[in-house]
């Protein structure tokens, strides 16, 4: 999770960085991560658009597809037909409940962190699809 504040900005603007085995999922310059799909990902199988456009509309970004998501024999399953290159991907389901715990933390961090330092407001990107997230952060 990062947050910036560009130039003429009045707030930080946190984005999600989706990294697997290090490298980002898509080009989070352009893209963004849909948290509340993320997290169904979590528990369901299904087509969810994980990836999406900045104000929250995959459609948006031209994204048409989701990501296949397959829970199956302690693994699940991913099938990212968009953004290209389409590929498949493949997580161990402890590992994979793991690291989604892990982000939930953090963003509960992120928020007691700017609750109490008074350090200002701030954007998330992909807002309507994300804020939730946010302002439960803390509750989780």
């Amino acid at each position: 999770m990062q947050t910036e504040r560009r130039l003429g900005d009045a707030e930080d603007t946190v984005h999600i960085i989706l990294e697997i085995d290090g490298e980002p999922l898509a080009a989070f310059s352009y893209y963004a991560i849909d948290l509340e799909e993320l997290f169904r990902s979590e528990r369901e199988s299904g087509a969810f658009f994980i990836v999406t456009c900045w104000c929250g509309q995959p459609s948006c970004a031209g994204i048409g597809r989701g990501v296949m998501v397959e829970h199956r024999d302690g693994l699940v399953h991913w099938r990212v037909p968009e953004p290209e290159p389409e590929r498949e991907l493949l997580f161990v389901e402890t590992e994979y409940v793991k690291a989604l715990i892990g982000l939930r933390r953090e963003i509960k961090r992120f928020v007691a962190q700017r609750r109490y330092s008074g350090e200002g407001p701030y954007g998330v990107v992909a807002q309507y699809a994300n804020e939730e997230c946010f302002r439960l952060g803390d509750e989780w």
